[in-house]
């Protein structure tokens, strides 16, 4: 795959929210124009990543975990604030598959090499 740069979307809001899934909408839409994609779990936001979530009926399409690990399947890298899982109470082995537990610091570094940062 041809690499058209590299973005970071930052997720602020948790499961059940129209802003996260919108930003994960739109993070499967940039992998399929070809750039490298990151995704930063923010705030409540980690709580997208956590595993064992059950969305109430009628709600499956605002499912933040299965459309993180979408994401990761078509090759987004996903990582969480590790200060904001410990503050939301979410232990590392909670998480996806897949996620790696990280900090602002490493956060900055990615939005420095991205050519596009986007805030949900």
């Amino acid at each position: 795959m041809e690499e058209n740069g590299k973005a970071v979307l930052i997720i602020n809001e948790g499961p059940g929210n129209m802003k996260s899934l919108n930003g994960l909408r739109l993070a499967a839409g940039l992998i399929g124009a070809d750039l490298e994609v990151e995704v930063f779990l923010l705030d409540s936001g980690v709580y997208l990543g956590k595993t064992g979530q059950n969305m109430p009926q009628g709600m499956t399409e605002l499912d933040g975990a299965s459309k993180l690990s979408e994401l990761m399947k078509l090759g987004a890298n996903v990582s969480a604030c590790g200060t904001c899982l410990e503050m939301m109470g979410v232990k590392s082995e909670e998480l996806l598959e897949g996620i790696s537990v990280s900090s602002v610091a490493v956060l900055g570094e990615l939005i420095k090499e991205s050519d596009k940062v986007l805030v949900f």
